[in-house]
């Protein structure tokens, strides 16, 4: 919705800037590495039309944007 998101900014600016994301995914994690931290992903949907949007987080800072 026209919020101004970057990667590590931390969850809470992102959670104020574009709302409640549609899912979350706190167990998806695609290469283990011993004590790091389990990646959380928030899936947003911006429209019905437009490819869901997903937010890769890592100790509460945004890691990607895909």
């Amino acid at each position: 919705g026209g919020a101004s998101i970057a990667v590590g900014d931390p969850s809470y600016k992102v959670y104020n800037s574009c709302g409640s994301p549609a899912m979350t995914n706190n167990t998806w994690i695609n290469q283990v590495l011993p004590g790091s931290p389990k990646p959380e992903i928030w899936v947003y949907q911006p429209g019905q039309y437009q490819s869901p949007v997903s937010l890769t987080f890592v100790n509460g800072k945004l890691q990607s944007i895909d």
